[in-house]
């Protein structure tokens, strides 16, 4: 099992089949809020299909081209946190995130954000870490400002939200950056 201490509150887990039920819990009680900047929650729509999801995250975890985590809080699952895409080739890593409502606002995803670069940079010799995130999404976009993130480009019409199409703010820290960060 894959755990990583973020600080003393704060860890990330692999996310396994024994969290579908507890994670499906979050995505169906924050679905409204959630839905402001997450495109998929049509597709979770019961234990299942976060059973899946899991499943598709820990395929990728052993091929070694992605992480998906839980964030706990105290012990307690509050979001996710995930390198969506790595490719050893390029060297390049795009992590996602997302908290239930209640828990942003705390540091929590800045702390988790910086942990992740740690491990992709330290561990997986990673040269390129890159967030996207909607335009309007302020929050967001305030991590990757917040920890030093360069704005790269604007994706244009990079994600349907339920009928409306959002352009991405694309940021990226090199690890030449982050060296001296």
């Amino acid at each position: 099992m894959f755990v990583m201490t973020v600080n003393d509150k704060v860890s990330l887990q692999l996310l396994e089949p024994q969290h579908a039920a507890a994670l499906f819990a979050i995505v169906d009680r924050e679905r409204e809020y959630l839905r402001q900047w997450l495109g998929w929650l049509d597709n979770k729509r019961s234990v299942q299909t976060q059973a899946l999801f899991i499943g598709s995250g820990l395929k990728q975890f052993a091929e070694g081209k992605g992480l998906t985590t839980g964030i706990l809080y105290e012990g307690e699952l509050c979001g996710t946190a995930s390198i969506t895409s790595y490719d050893p080739i390029t060297k390049t890593a795009t992590l996602g995130y997302w908290l239930s409502e209640s828990y942003t606002g705390k540091g929590i995803a800045t702390d988790v954000v910086r942990a992740l670069m740690d491990y992709c940079f330290f561990e997986r010799g990673v040269e390129v870490v890159e967030i996207r995130a909607a335009v309007g999404n302020i929050k967001s976009r305030a991590i990757a400002e917040r920890l030093g993130f360069t704005w790269h480009s604007t994706a244009h019409n990079a994600e349907n939200l339920y009928g409306r199409w959002v352009d991405h703010a694309v940021y990226q820290m090199t690890r030449k950056d982050y060296n001296h960060y």
